[in-house]
């Protein structure tokens, strides 16, 4: 399977089990392992173009990567919350959120975001900010010289349970954990986040509230968008 072909897959998640479904319908196998439900699916390759990699996250703490050509047993398994830097059981251990590039895996939820080698497993970086729930974390842009030069956006609940509200922003990062900008929010809770760089670099981030936030160079909001009549 090429990445190509693995790019055109569909993610049906049921409970603790994911389905690999071709774009056309048919169903290709089923991969288990998650001990509760699956909050997030993402596809990719492994380093230097090489073989597809499937990863999720679930409410049970665990991050699953499989090479989907090889069987139903996850390649890789990972427990965040076991991490003492990114530990925070007053959060709970679930991740809600990853993403792949490479040999690189990060993720984000209960825990704090961090970024993971997928090759040595090892927890390589902890990604701000401290105190919110993690619910994005995406890779956003590959370097020139290497795919350790990329920009890692980390978003999330603006409430923590110790401490007073704070103002809901989006953080971005470079893969070394090092932040270059901190954008303000319009919702109080951000739930996704879309980045493009072709034809041009355009970020737009939303969640609970009708209006969504727009960049076009992922150092400051350029805009807000209503999506409802005011």
């Amino acid at each position: 399977m090429t990445h190509s072909e693995a790019s055109c897959m569909q993610r049906a998640v049921t409970g603790a089990h994911m389905s690999m479904t071709w774009r056309l319908g048919k169903r290709t196998h089923t991969l288990e392992g998650h001990e509760d439900y699956v909050h997030k699916v993402v596809v990719g390759t492994g380093g230097g173009g090489g073989s597809p990699l499937v990863a999720s996250g679930g409410e049970d703490g665990q991050v699953l990567v499989w090479d989907p050509r090889v069987g139903r047993e996850p390649r890789h398994r990972l427990a965040p919350h076991t991490q003492p830097q990114l530990a925070r059981p007053s959060q709970g251990r679930f991740v809600a959120t990853l993403d792949l590039t490479g040999d690189w895996l990060v993720c984000g939820g209960g825990p704090r975001a961090g970024i993971f080698h997928l090759k040595s497993l090892a927890l390589t970086t902890v990604l701000p900010p401290a105190a919110p729930t993690i619910h994005v974390t995406k890779f956003t842009r590959y370097a020139e010289g290497g795919d350790r030069g990329g920009i890692v956006v980390a978003g999330g609940s603006p409430f923590h349970p110790d401490s007073q509200r704070v103002s809901p922003q989006l953080t971005v990062c470079s893969m070394a954990g090092m932040v270059t900008a901190q954008l303000p929010a319009s919702s109080p809770c951000i739930y996704t986040v879309n980045v493009t760089d072709k034809p041009f670099t355009m970020m737009t981030y939303g969640g609970t509230s009708t209006k969504l936030d727009v960049c076009f160079n992922l150092n400051y909001r350029d805009h807000t968008v209503s999506l409802v009549d005011e």
